[in-house]
């Protein structure tokens, strides 16, 4: 959930499971690509972490190096982590953070706590702290799905059709810039040329108001408008508002990998590739 204070997050769910069970899948390098990552490496013992170990992990486009902080099995696990996300276009967001894992047994189950610290105040921090919210809540349940039913359901809980942009709720930070009241609709940070919100006329700066007919007043509530098209083949209607007019259109949503950040790149030379890829992509569109 997102608290009131904008300088963290924390997602909590109950798991069937031993406090031993849960601990293994959080902090061992087999545990996370198990549900989470695509690759992960270690300079300590993959099988029991401890304070000072060094990991590197990679989640599709996204890298993640990090640092035990501490380690308490089966109770305490913390990291300091430092992503690199490149985004469609071949740009880079880097972001540090610092992630602690709570494990309490409460009768036949297990209680998960995590708690991401570390967002700053700048408009972008309002757009990561959202994204990760929305992240550990999807990897969240898919942690559940593996180890109460064995299945890896991470490509349909992240696999939703895409817009091509980055946004936000819309807040007060915007409100003087758009004209449009506080906390109505999702103002885009950056419509991506090659994307479906840009070919269908959306531009940076705008403020998405409702798709399909359904406000979405809040990040997570647009992120659940889109993941209600899986696997549907239409078209989407759209409206927004720019320069305080409301307008309307039709968007062909997109499963491409530079949005759904799907990738096979396992180590810093492929993610460097896909950076150069994506950067050539930009500049011939």
């Amino acid at each position: 959930m997102l608290s009131e204070d904008k300088r963290h997050t924390v997602n909590v769910i109950h798991l069937e499971s031993t406090p031993e069970e849960v601990w293994k899948m959080i902090a061992t390098v087999a545990g996370s690509n198990a549900y989470l990552s695509d690759f992960g490496s270690t300079t300590g013992d993959p099988d029991w972490p401890k304070a000072g170990d060094k990991f590197r992990f990679t989640y599709g486009d996204i890298e993640n190096e990090t640092v035990c902080l501490e380690s308490q099995f089966p109770h305490l696990y913390k990291l300091a982590d430092s992503y690199v996300s490149i985004l469609s276009n071949g740009d880079t967001v880097e972001y540090k953070l610092q992630t602690t894992f709570t494990i309490e047994p409460i009768g036949p189950f297990v209680m998960l706590t995590v708690e991401v610290e570390g967002y700053g105040n700048q408009p972008q921090d309002m757009w990561l702290r959202e994204c990760m919210e929305t992240g550990w809540r999807r990897s969240l349940i898919n942690l559940k799905c593996v180890l109460e039913l064995g299945l890896d359901l991470r490509f349909n809980l992240f696999g939703y059709p895409r817009l091509g942009v980055t946004n936000t709720g819309h807040s007060e930070l915007y409100a003087a810039e758009t004209g449009m009241p506080a906390g109505k609709g999702n103002y885009i940070m950056q419509a991506f040329p090659q994307g479906p919100a840009y070919r269908a006329g959306l531009r940076s700066g705008d403020v998405i108001l409702s798709v399909n007919g359904t406000e979405v007043n809040a990040y997570k509530e647009l992120v659940i408008a889109l993941s209600r098209q899986y696997n549907k083949r239409k078209l989407i209607k759209v409206v927004y508002a720019r320069d305080q007019q409301v307008h309307e259109t039709e968007v062909d949503l997109s499963y491409d990998e530079r949005f759904t950040g799907f990738v096979d790149a396992q180590s810093k030379e492929e993610l460097q590739r896909l950076k150069r890829e994506r950067s050539q992509d930009k500049e011939g569109a």
